[in-house]
């Protein structure tokens, strides 16, 4: 039911999902949806907490302590695998994120300035060790972000960019380009 509505919320958004659509393309009744989540709400916010644990782990899972472009490979790797797998997560968390959060709980608005500043923490450490230059660590987890969600967010546009490219050639790329946006060895 959650990988149903995840494909709901991630193509039309919070606003244009209903409990009916959703219903619909599990072909079971709106009473049916409503029984095991109550509300549009709390199947968003269940939907939701669960992309976002997902990455939140992959974050969790950086040791500031090791090698930073080790670490930063991993993130990479884990990130492109976590979304090549479900694309649509990348598609319901950037459109939330792109639209300010509105239906957000806090809860889950500090879950994804705890995904961020997890991140920027990092960043931040390796900066400290000197394997990384010096920079602004949040807008560089924002760069990162970017480079990581938009291709599996923006189909039309990944496809248009790079026709036909396997999910190993994109994550290699990610891996790339990351090392590049953060100024250290390609």
């Amino acid at each position: 039911m959650l990988a149903v509505a995840l494909g709901v919320f991630a193509e039309h958004g919070y606003a244009g999902a209903t409990i009916a659509r959703i219903a619909e393309r599990l072909g079971v009744s709106k009473p049916t949806v409503i029984h095991h989540f109550k509300s549009k709400d709390a199947l968003y916010t269940e939907v939701f907490a669960e992309a976002l644990g997902s990455l939140a782990e992959i974050v969790a899972a950086l040791d500031p302590r090791a090698p930073f472009l080790t670490q930063l490979d991993a993130l990479s790797e884990a990130t492109g695998r976590q979304l090549a797998q479900r694309p649509e997560a990348a598609r319901m968390l950037v459109h939330e994120i792109v639209g300010q959060g509105n239906a957000l709980p806090e809860e889950l608005r500090a879950g994804v300035g705890g995904v961020v500043r997890g991140l920027a923490s990092f960043l931040e450490a390796a900066m400290e060790r000197g394997e990384l230059p010096r920079d602004d660590p949040g807008q560089l987890a924002m760069s990162l972000i970017g480079l990581h969600f938009l291709y599996w967010a923006a189909p039309v546009v990944a496809e248009a960019a790079t026709p036909g490219a396997s999910i190993e050639a994109r994550i290699e790329a990610a891996r790339r380009h990351a090392r590049g946006v953060c100024g250290v060895g390609r």
